[in-house]
């Protein structure tokens, strides 16, 4: 009978275990949320297109809503790697559905993007431009805190490069697929932006106003300062949190913050770092960037006005394109990842317009430093997308049947321009050469 009782309770205990048990398994986002900051592997050494794709999906927000996947985003880029000038636009497109029994994501995809290339060099500069198409499907899985999706479809270039008197024309295709990381973040914990106001942080009331900004994650110690209370009165961050015009916010050791806008722009802030919220999205939106780096993902909220970013020594002020700031000591430093930036400094009348790949520092004389960068580098050191084990994320992807996508095609060829633009050319050269004759036939004269 003993023994039978000694059963009895050890069956009860082990019966109680097992809700906890159930409970510590994995469970799948079962509400709506976003997929942003994507992370597609490229080196440095990589040509414009994984860079541009690199960026595009470091860029765009992917919306899953009702179980269902979608995205269609545009974004412009304008990038100086080198001897080349690279500007256009790049799209994204995602049709799927969601599956919040297991986790897994699945559909079909659109990559777009057009190139205007410019390679300066030798006699002449040569120009081309490219209409880029990759189609196909996806699949996914949530892990963790992150969604890996792998991206499968046929990519296709069509084109032509100018140099003189000789146009190459090209039309190829190859088999695509790459393995993005994507975060994940919650949804509707973007409020409805509140209108433009004045630099005033209390409306006439005395009330605060709200900027429209919540969090979209962080990690590790973030804390916030509200307007109107007293100086020390820092409090820890929350998500859900409304944050008025005139909210600081401050990142501690090895802490990350992630900032959203109901128009999808986002601001992130590196470790020990802050910010304030000068002015909600707007005509005239801004930031002030007390100390530390933070890194600017604004495209819709530019659309038809501006966004600045106060520091130190400089204001960064820019339309529809990602940078980053930080204020180290007495130097304000701006990096551009692409689009285009005019940084105004301070002190004295310097002035400097930015593009993708360039940086300028400013010093509190107002002396403007031009500097070159790896985007990719900087990129990495925002998003760790050199540290990510790309191999055991592919691991955890849903085992899918092959699709053919085709064999590869490349057609080349040469032709001559039409002949109006080469007799256009011929016209200006014949210019150039009557106006330098004159010149010297003047100058002789003059000496005689």
């Amino acid at each position: 009978m003993k023994k039978i009782s000694i059963v009895l309770l050890v069956f009860c205990f082990l019966w109680g275990l097992i809700p906890q048990a159930l409970a510590q398994e994995k469970t799948f986002p079962q509400s709506d949320f976003y997929l942003y900051l994507g992370v597609r592997k490229a080196s440095p050494e990589s040509s414009f297109g994984p860079i541009l794709e690199r960026i595009l999906f470091n860029s765009v927000q992917v919306e899953v809503k009702s179980g269902k996947v979608m995205a269609n985003q545009t974004i412009p880029y304008s990038m100086t790697r080198g001897n080349q000038d690279h500007q256009g636009n790049a799209t994204l497109i995602m049709t799927g559905d969601y599956d919040k029994t297991d986790g897994q994501l699945s559909g079909s995809f659109d990559i777009k993007y057009d190139m205007n290339d410019v390679w300066h060099g030798g006699v002449k500069d040569q120009e081309g431009k490219s209409n880029n198409m990759i189609s196909g499907t996806f699949n996914g899985q949530v892990v963790d805190d992150k969604v890996v999706i792998r991206y499968k479809g046929t990519f296709t270039s069509v084109g032509w490069t100018e140099r003189a008197l000789d146009v190459q024309n090209f039309n190829y295709s190859d088999p695509y697929s790459v393995t993005v990381v994507w975060r994940q973040s919650g949804y509707n914990a973007i409020a409805p932006a509140a209108e433009p106001v004045n630099n005033d942080f209390l409306d006439a009331n005395g009330n605060t106003v709200d900027s429209g900004a919540r969090f979209s994650g962080f990690t590790g110690q973030v804390e916030i300062h509200l307007p109107g209370t007293p100086e020390d009165a820092w409090t820890a961050a929350e998500m859900e949190m409304v944050l008025p015009v005139g909210t600081r916010i401050r990142t501690k050791e090895e802490s990350t913050m992630t900032l959203g806008f109901n128009d999808m722009s986002t601001f992130t802030l590196n470790p020990e770092s802050q910010i304030i919220i000068s002015k909600p999205p707007g005509k005239e939106s801004k930031l002030a960037l007390v100390a530390g780096n933070i890194l600017v993902n604004a495209k819709k909220i530019l659309t038809e006005g501006t966004m600045e970013i106060d520091m130190a020594q400089a204001a960064a002020s820019i339309k529809g394109t990602t940078f980053t700031c930080s204020q180290i000591g007495d130097v304000s430093t701006v990096k551009v990842i692409e689009g285009q930036v005019l940084v105004k400094a301070k002190t004295g009348e310097q002035t400097a317009n930015l593009t993708g790949g360039q940086a300028a520092l400013v010093d509190s004389a107002g002396k403007i430093d031009y500097q070159s960068f790896e985007v990719i580098d900087e990129l990495n050191s925002w998003d760790n997308g050199d540290q990510l084990d790309f191999a055991q994320f592919e691991q955890k992807l849903p085992i899918t049947e092959d699709i053919n996508y085709g064999e590869p095609i490349y057609e080349f060829g040469s032709e001559k321009p039409p002949i109006i633009k080469i007799i256009l050319k011929i016209i200006i050269a014949i210019i150039i050469v009557v106006l330098v004759i004159t010149i010297g036939i003047y100058i002789l004269k003059k000496k005689k």
